[in-house]
């Protein structure tokens, strides 16, 4: 009978070890204000050190290889030679919005949309008229060209 209540007794005692990283790591992916990438990773550490395995320490892990991978299309966004399209913005942000967790570039990426919406704003204001149906790339783009024939006839005039 001993050895059977050791037994149980350890059981207990695993039990409530899962139960207390169960609940944790819960308590990370919905806590407010957002864990940072940095925080998870450290909860990852602790748990594979403690040799615990659970379905919610898995899914942390997955999420933090997204968000490492979401890092990465931003730096590439970032080193291009060109700025990339607001669209290329906003679905980057969209991608980040569901992991839940506070990224450095987010805020930054959110800035830079706020900041686009509102330059297409005022654009849209000064160029586009109010019985209009052009977008704005069609109203700043020549529709006219000139012709090299006109302008030489002024230098021959002259």
């Amino acid at each position: 009978h001993q050895q059977i209540q050791q037994k149980v007794t350890e059981l207990q005692v695993q039990l409530q070890q899962l139960e207390y990283w169960d609940e944790k790591s819960r308590q990370l992916t919905k806590e407010e204000p957002r864990p940072t990438l940095h925080t998870l990773e450290q909860f990852i550490k602790s748990a594979d050190e403690a040799n615990i395995h659970l379905g919610s320490i898995d899914r942390i892990k997955s999420l933090i290889i997204e968000c490492h991978a979401w890092n990465e299309k931003f730096e590439q966004m970032q080193q291009g030679e060109h700025y990339p399209f607001l669209s290329s913005y906003e679905q980057l942000y969209e991608q980040a919005r569901h992991f839940h967790i506070d990224l450095e570039p987010l805020k930054l990426i959110e800035q830079t949309i706020l900041q686009a919406r509102s330059w297409l704003e005022k654009t849209q204001t000064v160029f586009r008229r109010p019985d209009s149906s052009l977008t704005i790339i069609e109203m700043i783009t020549p529709r006219v060209s000139v012709a090299p024939k006109t302008i030489t006839k002024k230098r021959q005039a002259s």
